[in-house]
């Protein structure tokens, strides 16, 4: 793969050639023609000029053919060495109508150019300098720019360019241009001289050569000179020559040849002893960091490390750490060149020193800029390679040099597991480049780095699977492992890995992982374990962040902890169940398993408290942690069978909890000293634990009931609301009519509403109507029973339109399972109700004909609204005032909008609450379990999974529950949709499968089933794992999805039965920022925002049938001033209880699932921003669409 992006690097290059001329080329063009960035490029090459002079050293080679000795080439034929020619040409004579600036950086690529050409063509290497050496014959036919790239160029040539004949030519060509005015060919033709003089030393014409250069016009020269003709004698400088030569080198305006002349003068000045070593040393390592050319920078950092020696220990930690200054700029163009300087210099630090420099790496780590983190793995990188020379330089036992190498190998491990994916793919460059790929590294280190980091190594390729230059990065390095293991097994019989380690099977929620559970690890670790970290996708009590997120960041906080992994999270592992402890044994042949829990889990977990069974888990060895505190209980290990290793921790990291990390997140402090800083900068990005609960919420009885009752009974109650005479009047009209009551009581049996209905078939229409018209309206309309509503009573107050509305609710879903087709609104004398009225018109009622009094609805495809908005919501917001009025007036606007769909129709509006209520009676009734938590704990037979968007982070009472995650997952234009686990979650077949280890029969749960896709992607699931279902129990269940539950052979119940069903809404999912279905993106948005979609305008094409542009549009705009007017009473209400604004970023403070309109990969949402500006905009927007 690596191979292939060189090959479409140079292809792209070419192509381009035909188009454009060479000096209009940018490396720009070529990425951009390659579909790759910048990185990708300079990967594989060092730029423009590196590439090409591979190109040319490889053409023709890849299918050239021998050719016979009798046949001569063709004449016409263009070979390489024409190919070599022509670009020379273009470079030292670019076209003429550049500018001068422009004309030097080509001739500068000139050097660069013949190198790479001369390190890709072993063998045939005079064959390319002879055309490079034909430019030296005349110096004097050239001009000044021409010479002194020509010179800066023969510098550059390796030494077996230069045969004898040839530094005779290249010393006369010099000796010629070193009489030139122009001061940076003098500066230039003295440095050639130089390195020729040191090649032929018995050849005296160089050194008589730089006698003659005239140096009266610069100082620089002079000392340069005097220093050359020394030949080595220590050189000494004043000190004002030293200031001056400081402060010409950090001038732009001094070219560059006279700043490599200062630097040669520096570096022999230092070497005399008697130099300010430390002002030239920090002088050098300031223009590593700001030097405006790249030739500047390698020069200084060649001269700062052969300065290193000649430092006191003080000394060189001073410049040490003023690098690492300047690695935290974090501007490429300042910390580019730094790494490979810094990390050879601080090898020359103490080990003390050296220590504090890899501390101070490892803070500069968990930066949240990519692009200091990836300075500081090249820095890692390069310390890593070189630390070979250390121990030279400073003794060390061998453990202590062991401890640090793997302490350089584990932080470019946490590189490799790091929050971005720039910080991801310069780990996987560094590892491939100077570790495995490495040619200064000794067999014997990759080897021990192979077999220390291999497992990692193997989980990290399947971590981020998406993510596009990721690919590019892992295959080079992996490339470079595989040449490396491959030379292992063919040479050295491969690898001997040992006696493998006895396993610590360490299992956990992990929410977070914290420095105390690092510490425990370590500890295992050291006793000689491998400790295999299985975060369990389950918690009993507790409200866990989702199962992937838990699993990174425990990934994250061990990267750097060699023999610890993550356990894979396809293979679930219930430690009540013996079944799954026997697969866990199973899995390690030949190795000694040990379970690794608190000394408080063996004391009170039920699956100690069981009968010892062949694998239960009393018949493990066990590595138990004991806490230190005074008042811990006393540990009992006596119903363990197997052997007990007991460890503490310190004190410190014992105060460790999760409670203190919420705590401190919600406060927005540093928790560095709580949990690992990369995992700190993980949470505070993600916007991970804010406001957020630790327990879970238990479901408890809703104080309602709806109950039928007596007219004796409704007459008491309508007496606490009307007078006397007027309640009794309303008993007798019940009573003669034959009409039903039904009641809402609350838990003290106190009477809140009542309502009256009748049942009429077509013979009782005009005896109970008396109107003919009016009846033969209802016969022409309904197509069966009809229902009549003659009564809504419920006092005046601040519940009294949700109260109503309850009851409205039970009527009609009472008629509707039995299945009526129609119902009218037709008070008895005296029970006339002007808020019942209202309420019923947003239910779908219109006037019945020419009566003033009667309204009619049409039931037989009712409109169905799932009313969840505060279930979206967290406390304590979701208990306001201010936030359910707001909520409650959307509720009343949306349901008006909805009548307008199909008038005449039923709107039927369900309450979330009520649904969550009763299904909590009907799990706990199926589990034959108190409905009321119970102390001790007594669980039922089965297993509670809600599988849809109900019930999710709450317990039910005395029963196991467990949340299957799944969601509605749009392709990013709608085309389609899947049934997929939800965001950060595991894959719906490993959800499945940690069902199954639980051994429970399964009561499905979910807020409705109509057409069944949840179902459907979950049966066959269910079924492949023997998963046995008990029940499936859902809030309203329709017709159709009856009789898939009878296709699928699962016996099924509900709270509310609807024979059928126009259209279905769910409130919550019409509200952008509260709700919505997810949208596949591959790059994860920040602040812990899911990209969604809310199928109303301007976002998406309403996918409801039958609805004109007009309607769509007004449905559209009520859903959008309904989110903005909850979202501002959310902000409001947020403002008022933590001084400060709810905008996108702290979201998830107050919504449960935090999401936003997604609009497009190019477009990103400011987190500093309140959500409901956001809908400003869109209701703006929107108005502009209305149709005309």
């Amino acid at each position: 793969m690596a191979n292939f992006t060189k090959q479409a690097i140079k292809a792209a290059f070419l192509e381009l050639l035909d188009e454009k001329p060479l000096n209009k080329i940018s490396v720009r063009d070529i990425v951009e023609r390659c579909g790759i960035n910048r990185n990708s490029f300079y990967y594989h090459f060092q730029d423009i000029p590196s590439l090409l002079g591979e190109i040319i050293a490889g053409f023709h080679a890849g299918y050239a053919k021998e050719r016979p000795a009798d046949i001569r080439p063709d004449p016409r034929a263009i070979t390489d060495v024409d190919q070599w020619r022509l670009y020379l040409d273009k470079i030292l004579y670019p076209d003429h109508k550049l500018m001068p600036q422009h004309r030097r950086w080509i001739g500068y690529t000139l050097k660069f150019a013949v190198g790479s050409l001369l390190s890709h063509c072993p063998g045939r290497e005079e064959r390319f300098l002879t055309p490079v050496f034909a430019y030296y014959r005349r110096p004097e036919d050239l001009d000044d720019y021409t010479a002194f790239q020509l010179l800066d160029t023969a510098a550059a040539l390796p030494d077996t360019a230069y045969t004898a004949s040839r530094a005779r030519q290249m010393m006369d060509f010099a000796a010629a241009l070193s009489l030139r005015k122009d001061l940076t060919i003098r500066m230039a033709a003295v440095l050639l001289l130089d390195r020729l003089a040191r090649l032929y030393p018995e050849d005296g014409r160089a050194l008589e050569a730089v006698t003659a250069v005239p140096d009266g016009d610069s100082g620089t020269l002079r000392y340069l000179k005097q220093d050359v003709l020394s030949q080595g004698a220590p050189l000494l400088l004043p000190e004002d020559v030293v200031s001056e030569i400081f402060l010409d080198n950090l001038k732009t305006a001094t070219p560059w040849i006279t700043k490599q002349g200062n630097l040669r003068l520096l570096t022999d000045f230092a070497r005399s002893g008697k130099s300010p070593a430390l002002h030239i040393a920090t002088h050098l390592s300031n223009l590593i960091k700001v030097s405006d050319r790249v030739t500047v920078r390698h020069s200084a950092g060649n001269a700062l490390l052969a300065l290193a020696p000649r430092l006191t220990a003080d000394q060189r930690n001073e410049v040490a750490v003023e690098l690492c200054r300047g690695l935290e700029l974090g501007q490429q163009e300042f910390t580019k060149y730094i790494p490979d300087y810094l990390g050879r210099f601080a090898l020359w630090l103490p080990p003390a020193e050296l220590d504090e420099v890899l501390d101070d790496l490892r803070v500069n780590l968990s930066s949240s800029d990519s692009r200091v983190t990836a300075s500081v793995l090249d820095t890692v990188g390069v310390i890593y390679e070189a630390y070979d020379a250390y121990r030279a330089r400073f003794p060390e036992t061998d453990d202590a040099y062991r401890r640090r190498r793997e302490r350089l190998l584990g932080l470019l491990m946490r590189g490799l597991s790091g929050i971005d994916g720039a910080t991801r793919q310069e780990a996987l460059f560094v590892l491939g480049r100077r570790v495995f790929g490495s040619g200064e590294l000794g067999r014997h280190e990759k080897r021990r780095a192979f077999m220390l980091t291999q497992r990692k190594l193997l989980s990290a390729q399947d971590e981020f699977p998406g993510e596009g230059l990721t690919f590019y990065y892992r295959a080079a390095m992996l490339g470079k492992l595989y040449r490396f293991i491959t030379e292992e097994r063919l040479f050295h019989k491969g690898f001997d890995f040992g006696v493998p380690r006895p396993v610590a099977f360490f299992p956990g929620t992990f929410d977070p992982f914290t420095l105390s559970h690092k510490g425990i690890v370590r500890a295992i670790r050291d006793q000689g374990f491998e400790v295999l970290l299985a975060i369990d996708e389950f918690s009993w009590s507790k409200k866990t962040q989702p199962y992937r997120l838990r699993r990174r960041i425990a990934a994250m906080a061990v990267a750097d902890v060699f023999h610890v992994s993550i356990f894979p999270e396809d293979f679930p592992v219930n430690i009540a169940n013996p079944e799954n402890l026997h697969e866990l044994r199973a899995a390690f042949p030949g190795r000694s398993v040990s379970i690794v829990v608190g000394s408080d889990v063996v004391l009170h977990a039920s699956s100690y408290k069981k009968s010892v069974t062949p694998d239960s888990i009393h018949t493990f060895d066990h590595v138990v942690f004991r806490r230190t505190e005074p008042d811990a209980e006393p540990a009992d290990y006596s119903c363990i069978t197997g052997k007990v290793l007991e460890l503490t921790l310190p004190p410190q990291l014992e105060e460790i909890s999760s409670t203190r990390i919420r705590e401190a997140v919600d406060a927005n402090r540093d928790i560095s000293n709580l949990i690992d800083p990369t995992v700190q900068e993980f949470i505070y990005r993600r916007g991970l634990y804010l406001r957020e609960p630790q327990d879970k919420p238990v479901l408890r009885t809703e104080d309602l009931s709806f109950l039928p009752a007596s007219p004796e009974t409704a007459e008491k109650f309508l007496r606490t609301m009307l007078s006397v005479p007027t309640a009794a009047a309303l008993r007798t009209q019940i009573e003669s009519r034959g009409d039903d009551v039904m009641v809402c009581r609350d838990t003290d049996g106190t009477i809140l509403g009542a309502a009256s209905y009748a049942c009429l078939d077509s013979a009782r229409l005009f005896a109970r109507l008396g109107d003919p018209a009016l009846s033969g309206l209802v016969r022409q309309n309904a197509g069966g029973r009809t229902l009549l509503i003659s009564g809504l009573f419920v006092p005046r107050g601040e519940r009294q339109s949700d109260l109503c509305q309850l009851l409205i609710t039970e009527v009609l879903t009472l008629a509707l399972s039995r299945e009526f087709t129609y119902a009218l609104y037709l008070p008895l004398e005296g029970a006339v109700s002007g808020y019942g009225r209202q309420l019923l018109t947003l239910q779908g009622f219109v006037p019945a004909g020419d009566s003033t009094d009667a309204l009619a609805v049409d039931m037989r495809c009712p409109i169905v609204l799932s009313r969840n908005v505060d279930t979206a919501v967290k406390a304590p917001f979701s208990s306001s005032p201010r936030v359910l009025a707001a909520i409650a007036a959307a509720h009343r606007r949306l349901q008006a909008a909805l009548t307008k769909l199909q008038p005449g129709s039923l709107v039927l509006s369900l309450s979330a609450g009520v649904i969550y209520h009763r299904l909590l009676q009907r799990i706990t009734g199926r589990n034959g379990v108190p409905a009321e938590p119970t102390t001790p704990r007594v669980l039922g037979p089965d297993i509670c999974v809600p599988y849809g968007k109900i019930l999710r982070g709450v317990a039910v009472p005395n029963t196991v529950t467990k949340t299957l995650r799944t969601d509605k997952v749009y392709e990013p234009d709608l085309s389609t949709y899947s049934i997929e686990a939800y965001p950060d979650y595991s894959p719906l077949p490993d959800q499945v499968r940690t069902i199954h280890a639980f051994a429970r029969p399964v009561i499905l749960v979910d807020d409705m089933l109509h057409d069944g896709k949840r179902i459907r992607r979950l049966a066959p699931l269910l079924a492949e794992t023997n998963t046995p279902v008990d029940q499936v129990l859902v809030g309203y269940l329709t017709g159709m999805g009856r009789d898939l539950m009878e296709q699928l052979g699962y016996d099924v119940d509900a709270i509310y039965y609807l024979p059928n069903l126009r259209l279905r809404f769910v409130e919550s999912t019409l509200y952008p920022f509260i709700g919505g279905d997810t949208v596949r993106r591959s790059e994860a948005l920040p602040g812990g925002l899911q990209p969604a979609v809310n199928r109303i305008l301007p976002y998406a094409a309403p996918e409801y049938t039958g609805m004109d542009d007009e309607t769509a549009w007004e449905l559209s705009l009520c859903c959008l001033e309904n989110a903005r007017d909850i979202l501002l009473a959310l902000e409001t209400e947020f403002r008022s209880l933590y001084a400060r604004n709810l905008t996108l970023s702290r979201l998830g403070e107050a919504v449960i699932l935090p999401l936003c309109p997604d609009k497009g990969g190019c477009m990103t949402y400011d987190l500093s921003r309140a959500a409901s500006t956001y809908l400003e905009g869109d209701i703006e927007l929107l108005k502009r669409m209305r149709p005309r």
